[in-house]
């Protein structure tokens, strides 16, 4: 199982040899399911150095393998991420297709955590491009899954993003929107900085709703 081995003590660059070997140890094996699944991580390793090139090259190979295989989930999982390099680059034409290709599979699979992640890198997308009204209605179903899950956490960040797109246009939903994030986080445990973070934005916009909508937000 060496395409799960990713200590959290270890760094990417160290990773990526572990990986390398794996891949020479999957192929004489002839285990494509392995490999397809390395290849997804060493694309993961790669994205967070930003070596985009490598990054691509890794999941294209790991997309074509899982599609000779059948894996349906790997490829949506390799595509999905291909789109978020693509993003990283501003390449939003090619973002979207992949982002695009991967939510038709997720939808197929009917996995649904999955589809909302998808649905909220598209509306990113959008939103890099200008197109907040496509932004504003992605994000909005990605907040309903989430929504309909009990995910409290990922609601209260998708209502987050849903806010940011709707601000320019109408800063009263926007406010509609933090309040209600906000009511997600009050009551629930999460101490992590990021949500503490997250709060106490939230908290200051609500505060000043007219003059800090627009702080911008990141996917990973």
């Amino acid at each position: 199982m060496l395409w799960f081995a990713r200590p959290p003590s270890a760094s990417e660059r160290d990773w990526l040899e572990l990986g390398r070997i794996g891949l020479e140890a999957a192929e004489g094996e002839d285990d494509s399911r392995a490999r397809t699944r390395l290849l997804i991580n060493t694309g993961i390793a790669h994205r967070a150095l930003n070596n985009f090139s490598e990054g691509l090259d890794a999941l294209g190979w790991a997309v074509t393998l899982a599609r000779g295989s059948d894996s349906r989930f790997d490829e949506a999982h390799a595509l999905n991420l291909i789109g978020l390099i693509h993003l990283r680059r501003r390449d939003l034409d090619l973002a979207d297709t992949h982002f695009g290709q991967a939510l038709s599979l997720y939808r197929d699979l009917d996995h649904r955590q999955s589809t909302a992640t998808v649905l909220s890198n598209i509306a990113s997308t959008r939103l890099s491009a200008g197109r907040l009204p496509e932004a504003t209605a992605f994000h909005r179903q990605a907040a309903a899954v989430h929504r309909d899950l009990g995910d409290t956490w990922q609601h209260a960040l998708e209502l987050d993003h849903l806010a940011t797109a709707v601000h320019p246009k109408d800063p009263q939903a926007a406010h509609t929107h933090w309040t209600e994030a906000l009511t997600h986080l009050n009551p629930n445990p999460y101490s992590d900085p990021r949500a503490m973070a997250m709060r106490s934005r939230i908290e200051e916009l609500l505060r000043q709703p007219g003059d800090r909508g627009m702080l911008p937000y990141l996917h990973s």
